[in-house]
């Protein structure tokens, strides 16, 4: 439930949010799940990953080989473009920052060998999810997981398991970074971060001392949201920025909760949907949700869950942030195409002059036009000899139709 108002601050549209809950019956229904299951057995906590790096960060990536050509290889060139990756020149080697993907052997296979090459020249070190995994055999045999949207959520929390750095930044490819320190500076705002939440509210440690160390950090979902844990876990964060320490039993238990307790939500949505036609659930946060909440109430954990929210300043997004463009200052941005308005693309015009044709071409880009947001006082935009190609068939392919 949400109430909503509209203005503009600094020329910039934003939306202040007054959120009550986004806590619903099958949140209930997923939790007591949860807890029937850690009351009945001892918890067993994911053992921690050989690490090859103390800071990294960490894609996912699940699906068909068109995935990876319109999302994955966008996302290299333009990292690329910031200096990073295996063989990058922007950061020296003391605070260089290792890149991981962790993606499914199906996805990997259906690549040609040069976009394979592109991929291993990048990425150091690309894991293949295991689709033999005894811990996930019985989710992988349920009706839900065919679905690659649902899927692919999966293969994101386990990514998150999987992360062999100490501090792992994970990132959809829809967030840009803008700066090629980008990851620690998020790690900076996790460590030192003042409004961390941990079991009993009061942001301090046993002896009165205010955590200086995290667990997991996030950003809100909404503007406003309320700092009291009680409420503040029964609205959903976003999970396309997490910063993780997974170093810490805490954060390794709170993904493999989340990880349950996505396939519950899955398992619980075939059981009471209204129309068989329903599909399966392909949001990750209201999981995430539950397994905060979970994770936060625990009291079998030796330590205190130490939960930071990332700043809004920092990790850019349309419903918290007062701009997302790099411009602005931001150190990543969330769906920089649809929100940064210097990366829009308008169309205007007087019937027939030519807007329907231009409407049509940019269509047939089949979201092709990809571009990034600029960087470091560069005019250059990230895969754009990608857009220019794809912009350039587009045209060939109306001048064609108009022929015949």
């Amino acid at each position: 439930l949400a109430a909503a108002s509209r203005g503009v601050v600094g020329g910039v549209r934003v939306r202040a949010t007054d959120v009550r809950s986004s806590w619903d019956a099958a949140c209930d229904r997923v939790d007591r799940a949860l807890r029937k299951k850690t009351a009945s057995a001892s918890r067993r906590v994911p053992a921690p990953r050989v690490l090859v790096a103390e800071l990294g960060v960490v894609y996912a990536a699940a699906g068909t080989a068109d995935f990876a050509r319109r999302e994955v290889l966008p996302a290299v060139a333009y990292l690329r473009g910031l200096g990073l990756g295996r063989r990058g020149t922007q950061l020296d080697e003391e605070s260089r920052v290792r890149f991981c993907l962790y993606a499914e052997p199906r996805l990997l296979g259906a690549l040609t060998e040069a976009e394979r090459a592109e991929l291993d020249g990048f990425f150091d070190p690309i894991l293949r999810d295991d689709p033999d995994d005894a811990a996930t055999l019985h989710v992988r045999e349920t009706a839900w997981y065919a679905n690659v949207k649902a899927r692919a959520k999966f293969i994101k929390i386990r990514a998150m398991l999987a992360a062999p750095f100490a501090i792992a930044v994970f990132l959809d490819f829809d967030s840009r970074p803008c700066t090629p320190r980008f990851a620690h500076q998020l790690a900076d705002h996790a460590r030192r971060g003042s409004s961390s939440i941990i079991r009993g509210g009061t942001g301090t440690a046993a002896d009165g001392v205010a955590r200086s160390s995290f667990d997991v950090a996030l950003t809100n979902k909404y503007d406003g949201q309320a700092a009291d844990p009680a409420k503040h876990y029964a609205l959903e964060h976003n999970s396309a920025c997490v910063v993780l320490n997974t170093t810490s039993p805490a954060t390794r238990a709170l993904l493999a909760t989340w990880l349950e307790a996505f396939a519950l939500f899955n398992e619980d949505r075939a059981r009471h949907r209204s129309t068989p036609s329903l599909p399966p659930m392909t949001r990750d946060q209201p999981a995430l949700m539950v397994a905060l909440r979970r994770t936060a109430e625990d009291d079998r954990l030796s330590d205190v869950f130490r939960h930071v929210d990332l700043p809004a300043t920092a990790f850019c997004r349309s419903k918290i942030s007062r701009s997302v463009s790099c411009d602005a200052g931001c150190e990543v941005v969330h769906k920089p195409q649809k929100h940064d308005l210097a990366l829009k693309i308008f169309v205007v015009g007087a019937p027939r002059t030519g807007a329907d044709v231009v409407a049509r071409m940019l269509t047939a880009t089949r979201g092709g036009l990809k571009m990034g947001p600029r960087c470091c006082g560069g005019d250059d935009h990230s895969g754009g000899a990608f857009s220019a190609a794809r912009l350039v068939d587009a045209v060939l392919s109306e001048r064609h139709k108009k022929r015949r």
